[in-house]
């Protein structure tokens, strides 16, 4: 087993990790973006009359646009970090509790990693957000959390189940 953390370096982990979650990051992003520029332009479309509204809607895509792609790059900065610790922590949990590499272990061991790790998120959420954090607010839990939980949970299971292989196939040199 010694010989499988020294042939994957943690440094590089981390990198993937970190490119990962800028990823996701990237992907929710433009998926609301398009969300909410499509949303908020037919309600413009339904309410100007028609010789007023063609500037109003390029107006509102682009500051739809612009807003998203700010906060996207400062939520791509603090995920870059919380990617890079889940893939060590991941790493570690695939090493510890699955010395066969058996697939299916892999798959369970990567799905409750990032159900601890999101556990860890809702109540750094929760702390920050209080009630707002809570199924009162719906809307609030499902953009902040629920959504960007699910895609988190994939990445962890895809990622975890790929490392789980290279870490098997290292073993097997």
């Amino acid at each position: 087993m010694a010989g499988t953390t020294l042939n994957i370096s943690n440094r590089s982990l981390a990198y993937n990790g970190a490119v990962t979650a800028v990823a996701a990051v990237f992907a929710y992003s433009l998926a609301i973006m398009l969300y909410v520029i499509i949303r908020s332009s037919v309600t413009i479309y339904n309410l100007m009359p028609a010789g007023e509204r063609s500037g109003i809607l390029l107006l509102n895509g682009f500051s739809v646009a612009w807003a998203v792609a700010v906060f996207s790059l400062a939520m791509a900065l603090f995920s870059s970090a919380g990617g890079a610790v889940a893939a060590l922590i991941l790493k570690k949990s695939l090493e510890l509790f699955n010395p066969r590499f058996n697939n299916t272990k892999a798959v369970v061991i990567s799905a409750v990693t990032s159900m601890a790790l999101l556990s860890l998120i809702y109540v750094l959420f929760y702390s920050l957000l209080k009630a707002w954090m809570t199924f009162n607010y719906m809307e609030t839990f499902v953009f902040w959390f629920l959504c960007p939980a699910v895609i988190f949970l994939s990445a962890c299971v895809i990622t975890g189940n790929k490392l789980n292989r290279i870490l098997k196939a290292i073993a097997c040199n």
